[in-house]
């Protein structure tokens, strides 16, 4: 979240019951600028397209189609039921091995820019190791 308030605002879209989810980032000591619940599939394009969101973070396929849907950049992290194929296949534009690893890709990603990782991407690991020399 704290990567994300760097170019914007953090918000927090799931298919949970809104109060349920704001509970879990109070514990996780996460904050959001707001948390929207009962959002199901494309549903949370709707959201995204509301908030005029250049980024989405998901761990599923169906988090990817609303990012696409929306016009957003899709981030996958592979915690979720989707595998990482499932997950480029339904347009994440990376795979990224959990989300302690956001922060890091996000930086990156301000500093290069949308097209320059998208055309690096998924190959995020090299990249982690300064391969690819995207270390700014």
């Amino acid at each position: 979240m704290i990567a994300a308030r760097i170019a914007g605002r953090a918000i927090v879209i799931t298919a949970k019951f809104a109060p349920l989810a704001r509970q879990h980032l109070e514990r996780l000591g996460l904050a959001a600028d707001e948390v929207y619940g009962d959002a199901w599939r494309l549903g949370k394009a709707d959201v995204l397209r509301a908030e005029n969101a250049q980024v989405y973070v998901g761990d599923h396929a169906l988090d990817m189609d609303a990012a696409e849907a929306a016009s957003a950049l899709g981030i996958a992290v592979a915690t979720g039921p989707s595998s990482d194929e499932e997950l480029l296949a339904a347009g994440a534009s990376v795979v990224l091995p959990s989300l302690p690893d956001f922060p890091e890709y996000f930086a990156a990603l301000h500093f290069w820019g949308t097209a320059l990782l998208r055309d690096c991407a998924p190959d995020w690991q090299l990249r982690r190791r300064g391969v690819a020399g995207l270390t700014p």
